[in-house]
């Protein structure tokens, strides 16, 4: 286990200034792009309702979530009933309690994020099994590189949340590794994250860590961390998800169990290609513009996506985010105030002259714009005395840069400890395992 360093805090959450840029999440400011009608939608909704009361949604292997849904009045059946039947309207009453935005806390207040509403929140490339490089290619990935993924993720501005599995840690015991990949997220990035969901001992472990940070009254009122339960209902039930969360996490609210908070999932910027060329990033674009302008407030695999989802490319990652800057100015409007549309510019010059030396654009050029860090818009001639580096090497160049330049956002001692403690316990108590 890697050591780290620590600073002096109050609880886990970071009351110093965080040496990493601001990251706030994204308040939308334009539309939402409508591909169906109001006929069409309501075709969707009947067919829908028919899944539900007619055909209905399997629960396999959960014998307690079916009794749950007995208790609350649905119908059980199915050859091995396990097939959960219910009246659309009594569900879409049950699904109307459910909030349309929550907030998860994350250890530096200042990186908290609302989920929900018109708010988007990116998130890095989940569960990769490879990871890969200009200068080392596809190999597995290992505790060291995810621990670099969770240090890049937190010097990202434009990364609003830690993910988990950026990718996976390979050369550690399946049985085990969750607890490496928490104590990750929890000290050397101050940003939300997500917990283990393989298993429920794992989510329960993340539920513990995430005390250690927060403290058991935090953990009562608010969302410090999130995970999914298995299973395939997209339904979440006021009643059924309170209890299914004090039974996989112990705890109050300390864990959201995701089964259908109007929260609209986005894909990110997904690929099948093999290398971060030309046809990674146009095909990176394509996906991440569908998930913008749909609305997606949690955009997962925001950066980093190679081959199908089985690998995690640096090159990539960086190259991602620079594009997650440009969409995210994008969705926060057009400004069309005092200060963007003054008068004092037209007072300073006659007519035929340009706005360029006014002291309204000087006061306004460097942050107007979006300024990306990899593209080169320099001349050609310079280009070529540099060698010619094509975007991927700029890329490999950027993360080398950024990983020398981090620094640890500060982390009470006590709390270090006590996570490190608890790893220590937890490992020796259970074999290793690799599957």
């Amino acid at each position: 286990m890697a050591r780290r360093r620590s600073g002096s805090l109050s609880r886990g959450r970071n009351s110093a200034t965080s040496n990493a840029p601001a990251s706030p999440y994204i308040r939308r400011s334009i539309p939402f792009y409508d591909i169906l009608d109001i006929e069409q939608v309501d075709i969707l909704e009947a067919q829908v309702d028919w899944i539900l009361q007619d055909k209905g949604i399997a629960f396999f292997d959960d014998s307690e979530a079916l009794d749950l849904w007995r208790r609350e009045g649905a119908t059980i059946g199915g050859d091995d009933g396990n097939i959960v039947r219910a009246s659309a309207d009594w569900i879409r009453d049950l699904c109307r309690k459910a909030p349309h935005e929550f907030t998860q806390l994350a250890r530096n207040p200042d990186r908290s994020v609302i989920i929900g509403g018109q708010n988007q929140v990116f998130a890095p490339i989940y569960g990769a099994p490879f990871i890969r490089d200009l200068e080392n290619g596809r190999r597995y990935g290992d505790i060291a590189a995810f621990n670099d993924l969770v240090r890049l993720t937190y010097m990202l501005p434009y990364l609003h949340h830690g993910g988990f599995v950026t990718c996976e840690p390979c050369d550690v015991p399946v049985s085990k590794r969750h607890l490496d990949m928490l104590l990750a997220h929890m000290t050397l990035s101050d940003k939300p994250h997500l917990g283990a969901i393989t298993e429920m001992s794992r989510a329960q472990d993340s539920v513990d860590m995430a005390e250690i940070v927060f403290g058991s009254d935090v953990m009562a009122e608010n969302c410090v961390i999130m995970g999914n339960v298995n299973t395939n209902s997209p339904l979440l039930i006021d009643k059924v998800v309170t209890q299914a969360i004090r039974t996989y996490c112990g705890r109050g609210q300390g864990i959201v169990v995701r089964l259908g908070v109007p929260v609209r999932s986005g894909g990110g910027q997904i690929t099948a290609a093999n290398s971060a060329d030309g046809q990674v990033m146009q095909d990176s674009s394509d996906a991440m513009w569908s998930t913008l302008i749909s609305g997606a407030n949690q955009v997962w695999h925001a950066a980093g996506w190679l081959e199908g989802g089985l690998t995690m490319s640096y090159e990539k990652f960086v190259m991602d985010c620079d594009h997650c800057g440009m969409m995210l100015r994008l969705l926060g409007g057009m400004s069309v105030t005092d200060e963007a549309l003054p008068k004092a510019p037209y007072l300073e010059v006659d007519v035929g002259e340009n706005f360029l030396s006014t002291g309204h654009t000087i006061e306004h050029f460097a942050t107007c714009n979006y300024q990306p860090d990899i593209p080169d818009a320099g001349a050609y001639e310079i280009w070529v005395e540099n060698k010619a580096p094509t975007a991927e090497q700029r890329a490999n160049r950027r993360w080398k840069e950024m990983l020398k330049s981090y620094e640890m956002p500060p982390m009470n001692p006590e709390i270090d400890a006590a996570l490190c403690d608890f790893i220590a316990r937890k490992k020796e108590s259970m074999p290793d395992a690799w599957y």
